[in-house]
């Protein structure tokens, strides 16, 4: 099996973050190898541009690609039809694709040039709104271009907007929001589909794992293991278990956030021998 991830960029590192945690670990050992092995028997990645991974994916080059929904959906557009599947959100890489201007740009349908990376997206959003534009496809520094002169208009991801505002452009419009996804070739769906249904589960259990913890309480007498059910914020509910000689025990996976207070509560509501641990992965 073979896997697209990013080769660089911001979204490089926690892609192969998620991989490890579920098991796949590649062998980086010499970075300018673009096929890299892994930990997992059978499976390895291609690294790839985040905008070209969608295309490798649809094309069958690899059975899973990690990409942006605005680079899949901009795949879609170039190719007409792309044979792929968006199989889970990946919940980090996210951005907004924007149109964006200097603020002597007043009216969106003012704008007769538009630069831009992302062309399909761009001529759908013009025909969409009736902006009739030239569009200029470029690939590098897209801010630059309306001080140069050479565009009314961009159209480009933006995280958190600093670069506009630096080179004093400003959105005058969000044409959609984009984060990570997890997709896969549909005659790989078929082909590989119980190894790609483990991986798919799998990576939704490391990403529930993140934003949980588990902690363990005991209670004396009935009384307190009832009051301190009603406090744990379960999954489902809380796994409640009787001690020997007296008493019972208390599981549960719960929100990190909102650990210390939770602590608090069940201290005075009379739990005792509170234990925290880390949570890997959480099925629901």
């Amino acid at each position: 099996m073979t896997i697209a991830v990013p080769s660089k960029g911001r979204v490089r590192e926690p892609s192969f973050r998620l991989l490890e945690d579920i098991g796949i670990k590649a062998d980086a050992s010499n970075e300018r190898k673009l096929i890299l092995p892994t930990s997992r028997p059978g499976v390895r990645l291609l690294l790839a541009r985040t905008m070209d991974i969608p295309f490798l994916v649809g094309y069958g080059a690899a059975d899973l690609g990690i990409a942006g929904l605005d680079a899949i959906t901009e795949q879609v557009i170039a190719t007409g039809t792309l044979p792929v599947q968006q199989l889970l959100p990946l919940d980090f890489g996210a951005c907004r694709v924007v149109v964006a201007a200097p603020d002597d740009v007043t009216s969106i349908r003012s704008i007769r040039s538009i630069a831009t990376a992302l062309p399909g997206i761009t001529v759908n959003y013009c025909e969409s709104e009736g902006i009739n534009a030239e569009l200029i496809k470029f690939g590098g520094a897209l801010e630059i271009l309306p001080r140069l002169g050479i565009a009314d208009a961009i159209v480009d991801q933006v995280v958190t907007g600093r670069t506009l505002e630096e080179s004093c452009l400003r959105v005058l419009a969000v044409i959609m929001e984009s984060q990570m996804f997890l997709m896969a070739n549909l005659d790989s769906m078929k082909s590989r589909k119980s190894e790609i249904d483990w991986i798919v589960l799998a990576a939704e259990g490391a990403l529930a794992g993140r934003t949980r913890i588990m902690i363990k309480v005991n209670a004396a007498t009935e009384e307190i293991r009832d009051r301190l059910v009603k406090l744990l914020p379960a999954m489902k509910s809380p796994d409640v278990s009787p001690l020997e000689g007296c008493g019972y025990s208390i599981a549960a996976a719960v929100p990190k956030q909102g650990l210390e207070n939770l602590i608090v509560s069940l201290k005075a509501a009379g739990g005792t021998d509170i234990i925290v641990w880390p949570l890997w992965m959480a099925v629901l």
